[in-house]
């Protein structure tokens, strides 16, 4: 993920789940790459988000597009820890392209559709 610069408000993490922060770099004000501290930051798990420590500073970065280089991991990592209801939707994605265009094939995308709506107003995804 890349910023122009390290934000007034908490940096959000658009995947999930998170499992690790790996770094965060930055681009210093005289071009030169460097690694945040751990100790500068906190990673708010169930908010996704990466906040300030307490009495911390961001420090300034160069002007340019994106100085500002966070590096994380995402996923489940293993098959067994993906939601059955993940794996479902693939089943179903993966049918409704085998059936192609017949009515079969319509059921299953309708399933896929039906299992992703779902998802995306849970946790899982």
């Amino acid at each position: 993920m890349y910023l122009d610069n390290f934000p007034v408000e908490p940096i959000k993490l658009h995947r999930k789940p998170v499992s690790a922060i790996t770094s965060i770099k930055y681009q210093d004000a005289d071009d030169v790459q460097q690694t945040l501290a751990t100790s500068v930051y906190k990673f708010d798990q169930p908010r996704r988000e990466i906040v300030l420590d307490y009495n911390q500073n961001w420090p300034d970065v160069l002007e340019q597009r994106n100085a500002v280089e966070i590096l994380y991991v995402a996923g489940y990592g293993d098959a067994s820890a993906v939601p059955d209801t993940i794996k479902e939707a693939v089943l179903c994605k993966a049918a409704s392209l085998f059936y192609g265009n017949s009515p079969e094939a319509d059921q299953y995308e309708k399933c896929f559709k039906a299992l992703v709506d779902y998802l995306r107003h849970t946790e899982i995804m």
